[in-house]
């Protein structure tokens, strides 16, 4: 089981309705992925900010002087309640609504998927290479459909 705290830093996500249910959807979703009853209870956070907060994550730990739409820090350690605190995942409310309008994809979605792309870092898969893209693209699209999501890459 995971548990999320969500840390909201920018007032825009507080309009965003569903916002908690829409989050653990996408956790259940990305956890049944993988199944595993033995493994201790997992914990991540979420910080929702905005471009400037977020471009100053990207400077500082990627070296890319500009805005993202989401950044996965992994982590690793217990938390202070004995959950196996996989990291954190930042996203940016702007970033998130242009690429929605652009992507002519709804908001909510275009969101479920950055939340299952954020987790899929922390439990170790990443896109450096083709062949590590098409792995995790696979899964996200997997994890998505499930969820009701149409695949993201078409």
């Amino acid at each position: 089981m995971m548990v999320a705290d969500v840390i909201i830093h920018d007032l825009k996500w507080e309009g965003v309705n569903g916002l908690s249910t829409l989050i653990k959807k996408a956790m259940h979703g990305t956890n049944n992925i993988f199944d595993d009853e033995d493994c201790c209870p997992l914990s991540v956070t979420f910080t929702l900010m905005n471009d400037p907060e977020i471009q100053t994550l990207n400077k500082n730990f990627r070296q890319k002087d500009k805005p993202t739409n989401v950044l996965s820090f992994p982590d690793g350690e217990p938390d202070d309640n004995g959950r196996l605190h996989l990291g954190d995942i930042a996203i940016a409310f702007e970033t998130l609504t242009r690429e929605s309008k652009e992507q002519d994809i709804s908001f909510k979605n275009h969101l479920s998927h950055l939340i299952v792309h954020g987790l899929l870092h922390l439990y170790g898969y990443d896109h450096e290479d083709d062949s590590e893209a098409d792995e995790m693209e696979s899964l996200e699209i997997e994890i998505l459909k499930d969820m009701g999501i149409k695949n993201p890459y078409i």
